[in-house]
């Protein structure tokens, strides 16, 4: 009971840690020293309702690795053994990053680049504050950008500026990878569901879990794509899992903007039938 009042208040520190890009940023590119933070979103909790800490085979996937937040969390909840495959296209990152994580984590393999529905070069864009790079909100969606930097950050929103490099993406599908993945984290700024079209042979032949960070912007497309599907949103008062109705799945397919609120779920979890 205690432990969970902590957990409540730990993530509404965090939300508004968020609020403020120096603050947040601040924070996350000195991780090392904030560890207590993870995992630092409370529907990763979830994962030891569904996972036992001693299936060291289960594979991860983690779409849109970052700087490692994810892969730190996972690891801190107990998932010490199990493979984590990371895709990531920014190679600053991954140099900085991810491989520093890597040199103490054998069991973290780490892909540099992103996912879509097809192989090609896209546009990134990436917001700037004070020079200093925003990376966790890159997207290739600028429309989305825009209105992600409007909601989070309104106090703060006439100080960025966006600046554009190319990527690879490719459809994961065609790779020839032979670790087949029992849970998938994706969190690609709005370009989800169009890494999920690039996944559908693995959708229908392995069904893995999927934990999706949820947008307005494509919720409907991943739904529909993930039909076969059923949608849950981790209550972390009951550390349950909640299955969406029809009603609630139509209320968020209909969203036309997120309510900002400290405890709102921020990721959904998709569970096969």
């Amino acid at each position: 009971m205690i432990k969970n009042i902590i957990d409540q208040l730990k993530f509404k520190i965090i939300r508004l840690i968020e609020q403020n890009p120096n603050l947040n940023l601040f924070i996350y590119n000195k991780i090392h020293y904030f560890k207590f933070l993870f995992p630092h979103e409370k529907d990763y909790l979830a994962l030891n309702l569904i996972f036992k800490k001693s299936d060291h085979k289960k594979v991860f996937l983690d779409i849109g690795a970052n700087i490692g937040l994810s892969i730190i969390g996972f690891r801190k909840m107990g998932f010490i053994k199990n493979k984590i495959l990371a895709f990531e296209p920014q190679i600053d990152l991954c140099k900085r990053y991810l491989q520093e994580i890597r040199k103490k984590d054998k069991n973290l393999i780490i892909f540099n680049y992103g996912l879509s529905d097809k192989n090609q070069r896209k546009t990134l864009f990436t917001p700037f504050i004070n020079n200093y790079q925003i990376h966790y909100l890159c997207s290739f969606d600028k429309n989305y950008l825009v209105n992600r930097l409007k909601l989070t950050y309104k106090k703060h929103f006439k100080k960025f500026i966006i600046k554009e490099s190319k990527f690879i993406l490719k459809k994961f599908d065609n790779l020839n990878i032979k670790h087949q993945p029992d849970f998938i984290k994706i969190d690609a700024e709005g370009y989800d569901h169009l890494i999920l079209y690039g996944m559908k042979k693995l959708i229908r032949t392995k069904k893995p879990i999927f934990l999706i960070e949820y947008n307005t912007e494509n919720f409907k497309k991943i739904t529909k794509i993930l039909k076969n599907y059923l949608c849950y949103k981790y209550n972390i008062t009951k550390n349950r899992l909640q299955k969406l109705n029809n009603n609630e799945l139509n209320y968020y397919n209909n969203l036309k903007k997120i309510k900002f609120n400290l405890n709102y779920s921020r990721n959904f979890y998709f569970l096969p039938k």
